[in-house]
């Protein structure tokens, strides 16, 4: 038996309940340090948003303790990460989690690793686009494939292609969003 099984089972279940939400608690807030660390606002306005959420997050880290919650942004904005590109977060939503590169560091060594230029990366069930933004860094180029019914959710959607920061895509599927080809 580990110490840890040992102190658990002498400790009460109330106790270990209390501890664990301390312990979620700092976590959360601890996830906004690197947030911060990472990720910039694509405008002043935007960088507003990241930091008024970032201040209230002692507050909107209280809700729901005992379980998972990924931090969020209090308004969307248009957030620049360090090293990949620029995403349109939303707010109230996962996608802030979503865009850390510190959050899938395993996972990005090894696309890094193991992808070259002109091969080929599919990304299914792209969410926001993160891994599919990276693999076109290292590949030299892309189309990507959309295939949700949210367009405001596909990260080369009709709003953002207008910017020059992103690549030329291509979008098929069920996503209704329209891109230049």
């Amino acid at each position: 038996m580990t110490v840890r099984d040992r102190v658990k089972s002498v400790t009460p279940e109330f106790i270990r309940r209390i501890l664990r939400c301390i312990l979620n608690y700092v976590c959360r807030l601890g996830r906004w340090v690197i947030i911060l660390w990472q990720i910039r606002g694509a405008k002043i306005a935007d960088e507003g948003v990241l930091w008024v959420s970032a201040f209230v997050a002692p507050v909107t880290s209280l809700s729901n303790l005992g379980g998972w919650q990924d931090p969020v942004l209090l308004w969307d904005a248009t957030l620049n990460v360090q090293g990949f590109g620029v995403f349109r977060v939303r707010a109230r939503t996962d996608d802030l989690w979503h865009v850390l590169p510190w959050r899938e560091r395993r996972l990005f060594r090894v696309i890094r690793k193991f992808l070259g230029e002109g091969d080929v990366f599919v990304d299914a069930g792209a969410n926001i686009g993160v891994f599919s933004v990276l693999a076109s860094l290292i590949v030299g180029g892309w189309k990507s494939f959309c295939d949700r019914d949210d367009a405001g959710h596909c990260p080369h959607s009709e709003e953002s292609s207008r910017h020059e920061w992103l690549p030329q895509c291509f979008c098929a599927g069920i996503c209704t969003v329209r891109c230049r080809w």
